[in-house]
């Protein structure tokens, strides 16, 4: 961005957050391929299209491998592919193996009885028996596949396409239908799709109180935190100065503010971990302002964190800073600052925060989740938890759902975890350490979009409604209503396809498989096959 107005863009495609992101010369000056500019005016200057734009690099990690080696780009060759466009049932309705086979073994037999055997000359008229040879294998492979199978299979696939689509299900490629079908494990997002995605504060921790069981009276708290507080939360509506949104490496986020006397006031939130951190004081009894080090950060993860997380709550931290000119510092939590702050400089920003509390948010399991799991895994199918979210909340949540039983060998990891047990030492994957890691693991918690790759090894067929446009791209199924229940379904459609061709089958191959294994047999036996082309046009 080289110049702009009051530029502000929509970037919901790409992180499905729908707040608008300030764009200006001076801050975040980076447009997206594949964003909207919804407010302002601006000029750009392009500087990567295509294949080294933003989203195209998201959809590498989405459905491509990832490169291992940053070499020169080579030549891209598009070949065709004979399938393309077939389901995999249809695709092996093409195979014509018998039917080749048939016609070997008897133009092999043939001239090992007449030329090699006998010693017989080549004749003219031994090609009418090689044509006989070749229809005898063109009606084999006529006959091998019932002229209504594929019919059969198409009217299959339709009917649970209609059928899933009711039950939220909206397919985009025909395949998925029989993939589905075929599934054995199932890796789920947590929120929105295993709970509700309806927040609500329950636990708190403010001036040195843990509230666990009942709200903190208003009234109770002292002015200056009641005002940091309100604050802290209410801020994102009103004018600010410098925004550092969510992301997956930030985990928080922080809004600038802009007070009189030259003041800056840095307000933050994200996850609790991580806003501790960050902090070098606290509000302790009564709104005083006391020292945070190493061992008050450890003891508050140890008595209050923990046991949120254990509740099955999202823990978020709120912290504040303020920021003064240089020689004007009247409290000791403020920080000096000389002429400019560069906000570019993101750790003088969020470095010395003073807490003000830790929130404890109860996201509630989806009533209908845990029969839904337990449905999964008697029909063979492993459900496994992939989050961002703390690992203690993660855990506890997937032993709600039933993913995690009590008394199991299961493993709850975190993505950093993850990745340490499954690298070698110079940082690739080890398919042995995969393998050894996978068939246990229930829950990846404070995972990576390439963790999840690493984890699923392909294109995740079933994506949430709330996911990226990108996502969607990559997806052959997605969740109109985001709810776990709509992938049961969808496995349950996608084996009606095979159910649906068996009880065809049962009634078309009683003859067909008698009539090739005539056909084929006698090829092997006697050189010629007992049933003619008129026996075996007219089953």
């Amino acid at each position: 961005l080289i110049q702009s107005n009051d530029l502000k863009v929509d970037e919901s495609s790409l992180t499905g957050e729908s707040d608008l992101i300030r764009k200006s010369f001076d801050h975040d000056p980076v447009l997206l391929s594949g964003t909207h500019a919804m407010e302002g005016s601006g000029r750009f200057l392009i500087t990567a299209v295509g294949l080294n734009s933003h989203p195209s690099k998201l959809s590498v990690v989405n459905g491509l491998p990832p490169c291992e080696n940053k070499k020169e780009a080579e030549p891209v060759v598009i070949l065709e592919d004979e399938s393309k466009g077939k389901s995999v049932l249809q695709a092996k309705l093409s195979s014509s193996i018998v039917a080749a086979a048939t016609v070997l073994i008897l133009i092999i037999r043939y001239c090992i009885t007449h030329y090699a055997v006998n010693h017989e000359s080549f004749k003219t008229s031994d090609l009418a028996y090689f044509v006989n040879f070749i229809i005898i294998g063109v009606t084999v492979l006529v006959i091998a596949v019932p002229e209504g199978l594929p019919l059969a299979i198409t009217l299959a696939l339709t009917y649970s396409v209609k059928k899933m689509m009711k039950d939220n299900n909206l397919v985009r490629h025909l395949d998925a239908c029989e993939t589905m079908g075929n599934a054995t494990a199932i890796c789920s997002d947590k929120t929105g799709t295993l709970t509700t995605n309806r927040m609500t504060c329950v636990q708190s921790y403010i001036n040195g109180s843990f509230y666990k069981t009942q709200s903190p009276s208003y009234e109770l708290l002292d002015g200056n935190t009641r005002e940091r507080l309100v604050e802290c939360v209410c801020i994102n509506s009103g004018y600010s100065s410098q925004v550092y949104t969510f992301n997956s490496s930030r985990k928080s986020m922080m809004t600038v503010i802009r007070l009189p006397n030259d003041v800056f006031r840095v307000y933050s939130k994200g996850a609790s971990e991580i806003i501790l951190t960050r902090c070098s004081y606290i509000f302790g009894d009564a709104g005083t302002i006391q020292n945070f080090n190493f061992g008050r950060v450890a003891e508050l993860t140890k008595n209050v964190i923990e046991p949120m997380a254990s509740d099955g709550l999202r823990t978020i931290g709120l912290a504040y800073k303020d920021m003064v000119p240089k020689g004007t510092k009247t409290e000791a939590n403020q920080v000096e600052y000389n002429h400019e702050i560069d906000w570019d400089d993101e750790e003088v920003v969020r470095n010395g925060m003073t807490l003000i509390a830790i929130m404890g948010i109860q996201d509630p399991v989806r009533p209908e989740v845990p029969a839904a799991i337990e449905k999964c895994q008697r029909a063979g199918i492993t459900v496994r938890m992939v989050t961002g979210d703390n690992i203690n909340t993660a855990r506890s949540i997937a032993t709600a759902c039933g993913i995690l039983k009590p008394g199991s060998d299961f493993l709850a990891l975190e993505g950093k975890d993850f990745n340490a047990r499954i690298r070698d030492e110079n940082g690739k994957v080890s398919q042995e350490k995969l393998d050894s890691i996978w068939p246990r693991l229930r829950v990846l918690a404070r995972a990576h979009p390439c963790d999840k790759y690493v984890l699923v090894k392909g294109i995740i067929d079933s994506k949430g409604i709330a996911g990226t446009d990108v996502a969607k791209e990559a997806s052959d199924i997605i969740l109109t209503d985001d709810n776990f229940t709509s992938i049961v379904k969808a496995v349950m459609w996608g084996r009606n396809v095979y159910d649906s061709i068996s009880k065809f089958l049962q009634f078309q191959l009683t003859v067909n498989v008698v009539a090739v294994t005539i056909a084929f047999v006698g090829a092997c036996a006697i050189s010629d096959s007992p049933l003619k082309v008129w026996h075996l046009t007219s089953e």
